[in-house]
């Protein structure tokens, strides 16, 4: 039986996540479109966001009926940089799964290296993270929260420009 996938999109809006800098809110113009993004700075300041996704069905996650296997989601973002030039922006995503009814589980950390080259519009950067299965399974209204945040000191990102925030969304194998 092969693996489907479910997009689960933010239920909430993202905010600046507790006790850190909240990226700016930036004007970026692509030919004659002027849109707002947030800005993930790429001076020395580590800049977050925190937002929740909402498990909308009850689902039976295939992957979950494997004990010995854990289950794989993919965590993609949309964005753009800032300016022209080159390097690396890096991206942290800290993860919780929240069951309606019992104690979060911490999923711990994991990251994209997305790589700028000059004069590049738009990323779409797809990464893929191993989850502890929670042994009830998933319920309508569990919700997954995510920390998203840029460390511009952290020796891999080498990009110096602002990373501008388009999107994320995660996708979560289900039959």
């Amino acid at each position: 039986e092969l693996d489907q996938y479910d997009d689960v999109l933010p239920s909430t809006e993202w905010t600046p996540a507790s006790g850190g800098a909240a990226p700016d809110i930036a004007t970026h113009t692509i030919g004659t479109i002027a849109a707002n993004y947030r800005a993930f700075d790429g001076g020395t300041t580590e800049e977050s966001m925190t937002s929740s996704f909402e498990i909308l069905h009850g689902i039976d996650v295939y992957a979950l009926n494997r004990v010995s296997a854990p289950l794989l989601a993919e965590v993609h973002t949309h964005g753009m940089p800032a300016t022209t030039g080159s390097g690396i922006v890096k991206i942290f995503y800290d993860l919780v799964y929240q069951p309606v009814n019992a104690a979060p589980i911490a999923w711990g950390t994991f990251y994209n290296l997305i790589t700028i080259n000059a004069n590049e519009q738009y990323w779409h950067k797809l990464g893929g993270v191993e989850l502890t299965k929670p042994s009830s399974g998933f319920a309508i209204g569990d919700q997954i929260i995510v920390k998203y945040y840029r460390v511009p000191t952290d020796a891999q990102d080498t990009y110096a420009g602002d990373w501008l925030f388009k999107q994320c969304a995660m996708h979560m194998p289900l039959n």
